[in-house]
């Protein structure tokens, strides 16, 4: 499943990165084996709010084409 496809309130585990955006990515904070939850699904295509810790990020829906996610399990 892609990023793009949660939804709202689903935590992941981000298993695999594409490797074009992996540097932008990490470089936010994103990179394989850490978890997000999606707080918003923005109207009309628009981004997906995440949060990973203590921090919100707004991903455009393109980028979070390119993330690949799985359910997390546990907390």
């Amino acid at each position: 499943m892609r990023l793009c496809d949660v939804r709202r309130d689903q935590l992941v585990e981000v298993k695999a990165v594409d490797a074009a955006v992996r540097d932008l990515l990490l470089r936010l904070g994103i990179g394989e084996g850490c978890r997000l939850r999606c707080l918003e699904r923005l109207p009309g295509g628009g981004p997906l709010v995440v949060s990973r810790g203590f921090w919100e990020l707004a991903m455009d829906r393109e980028l979070c084409r390119q993330v690949e996610v799985v359910p997390a399990r546990g907390l």
